[in-house]
């Protein structure tokens, strides 16, 4: 306990450094349009093969920092359902190691898997109807020696709609991550009954999947099929504390609101208060919105996901038992005591926005 107590000290410490001295750790991008430069980061690559119960094998690469050796040591994962090519997977796997999480605690990797259907693993494109290879895929994690039990769940956009829909199969998450996405799949493809195209189209474009349209037009009106990719009746099952961060003018705001408001209500009573929100003024994967805004509060805002995330997953990183994670909720309800649990950007008036204000 008291290990965990320093531990958790020394993240806040850092935090404080970090805003102080406004260094800015980037958590997502504008799809589409590549990775800006970013510092080298030294990391090991670990490549597995994962067979389903139905015989595709799905690929998954696991992402360590280069002093790091998977042989002898045993990790807590970050995990993510990953559906895009190679340029975006290296861009995410830079983001992770220069997460502050890992200045003071090294023992942690990043694991994607790459879903059915996208290069180079074989299968038909599930869509978001991956919750059955999500549990086949942990039940195989449990079997790894370098694995220490923990699990935390991350993803923004497609990849944090899987984070959500992954409770529906009772992932065993300690702590999560989202941006920018949400649990029900068919208010994502069709809002107010309408197909929505050029997002949808667009999406399907760059994972490679363009003729999956198909199958979305095909299932038009709400029925059966899309409970499979729905998280309503299954939020009592999430037992984790979680940050939610959200754009004004992103395309699934409303949904990552409803997330939050489901999470905060019907989530397992000892997690309710421990949900966080951040809504800044940005778009769909952070890019820009209809008027601009002050770009140094913007920061601050990520700066804050980024701090947020990295005490959550820190103080739990060593959670590999119900006692250990009852006492890591237990340090964290006291360490964010004074912490609101929503903030947003607040645009002033004019078109050039205001300097922005937390508000909770």
């Amino acid at each position: 306990f008291f290990f965990v107590m320093m531990r958790v000290g020394a993240l806040l410490v850092l935090g404080l450094a970090v805003v102080s001295a406004t260094v800015f750790v980037p958590t997502a991008y504008r799809v589409g349009q590549g990775p800006p430069p970013f510092p080298h980061v030294p990391m090991n690559k670990h490549h597995f093969n994962v067979t389903m119960s139905d015989g595709v094998v799905l690929t998954s690469t696991l992402y360590t920092l280069k002093d790091v050796q998977i042989h002898d040591t045993k990790l807590a994962i970050t995990h993510q359902s990953f559906p895009y090519g190679a340029m975006t997977e290296k861009f995410i796997a830079l983001l992770w190691g220069l997460s502050p999480l890992l200045k003071l605690q090294k023992r942690h990797g990043l694991l994607l898997t790459h879903t059915r259907g996208s290069a180079p693993n074989s299968g038909r494109f599930p869509g978001f109807r991956q919750t059955r290879d999500v549990q086949e895929w942990v039940a195989w994690l449990q079997r790894q020696p370098w694995y220490n039990g923990v699990l935390f769940s991350t993803g923004l956009s497609a990849m944090g709609v899987m984070s959500y829909l992954s409770a529906m199969v009772g992932v065993p998450v300690k702590a999560q991550s989202v941006s920018i996405a949400g649990a029900d799949e068919y208010r994502l493809i069709y809002r107010n009954g309408a197909y929505r195209a050029l997002l949808v189209n667009s999406m399907l474009e760059f994972v490679g999947q363009p003729s999956y349209n198909l199958t979305y037009v095909a299932h038009e009106a709400p029925s059966d099929w899309w409970s499979a990719t729905n998280l309503a009746g299954h939020y009592d099952d999430v037992k984790w504390p979680a940050l939610h961060q959200a754009g004004w003018y992103d395309a699934f705001l409303q949904d990552t609101l409803d997330v939050y408001h489901n999470y905060r209500t019907h989530a397992s009573s000892d997690v309710r208060d421990l949900q966080f929100l951040i809504v800044g003024p940005n778009g769909h994967c952070f890019g820009g919105g209809a008027i601009k805004w002050d770009e140094g509060k913007t920061k601050q805002l990520q700066l804050l996901g980024s701090v947020i995330e990295a005490v959550l997953f820190g103080v739990l990183s060593a959670a590999d038992t119900p006692l250990k994670f009852t006492l890591g909720l237990d340090l964290l309800k006291v360490l964010f005591k004074p912490v609101p649990r929503a903030f947003w950007y607040v645009m002033g008036p004019g078109l050039e926005g205001s300097k922005g204000n937390w508000i909770a």
